[in-house]
């Protein structure tokens, strides 16, 4: 009942989430048109943090 995907490490352009997110909302509705129910959605990853300061 949980769909799980990982979008990466370290992600510094917000339209590669934006990308992910509209993936993970057309593979909802197939899972959907097969029956099978979700309940969840987990996004893993996280954006990219400027560690060295450039």
């Amino acid at each position: 009942r949980l769909l799980h995907f990982h979008m990466g490490s370290q992600i510094a352009n917000l339209a590669d989430y934006q990308h992910g997110f509209k993936e993970a909302i057309r593979y909802y509705g197939e899972l959907r048109k097969l029956g099978l129910p979700v309940d969840y959605i987990d996004v893993g990853g996280g954006l990219g943090v400027d560690y060295d300061g450039t």
